[in-house]
């Protein structure tokens, strides 16, 4: 065990009701969720990561921790397979999100793309759609040459494909590979 988690692990148990306490234990109890999972236990391991959703309440309804949470839970139920309940805690995270950083801030990037992935796991190519574009939008005003626009680009040229939008995948794609190119 490294010397940050134990760290977190002292953390924890010293101050559990702390802000910082409950950060620790959340970060924690998702590490231990995704080793469990790994190992194949899958049912300890939903239940780790279902039973911290009260807990991470305790930090506030319009909260940055909680919306990290959301998003880490969020992403563990999508890697898992469990679409249905990851869509509640992405959701969330992006509402928590648009209403502290604003509807149009690079704060929500995470959310926005972890939306996008989502809808386009599960074929719901339009919304993943909706959700690539406005986040390439926020890229592009606020950081219009990085990896993550570009990123961003080529999932949103994927979920284009899907819809037979080709000539619009193809602007997408385009673009994605000059910036590319720039940061070479």
């Amino acid at each position: 065990m490294g010397w940050n988690k134990i760290t977190a692990v002292i953390i924890s148990r010293l101050f559990p009701n702390s802000r910082r306490g409950l950060k620790e234990r959340l970060r924690l109890d998702h590490e231990d969720a995704v080793s469990l999972y790994d190992q194949g236990n899958y049912d300890q391991a939903l239940t780790k990561i279902d039973g911290n959703f009260p807990l991470a309440e305790k930090l506030g309804e319009m909260d940055s921790d909680r919306a990290d949470y959301l998003d880490l839970a969020a992403d563990f139920f999508h890697r898992t397979g469990n679409y249905s309940l990851s869509e509640k805690p992405a959701r969330s995270s992006l509402r928590i999100r648009e209403c502290i950083f604003g509807e149009d801030d690079p704060a929500i990037s995470e959310s926005l793309n972890n939306l996008g992935l989502l809808f386009y796991a599960q074929g719901r190519d339009d919304e993943a759609v909706d959700q690539f574009s406005r986040l390439s939008n926020i890229l592009k005003k606020h950081s219009p040459e990085t990896r993550e626009l570009a990123i961003c680009l080529d999932n949103l040229a994927a979920a284009l494909r899907r819809l037979d939008r080709s000539a619009e995948a193809e602007t997408a794609t385009a673009r994605a590979s000059a910036i590319r190119e720039k940061l070479e």
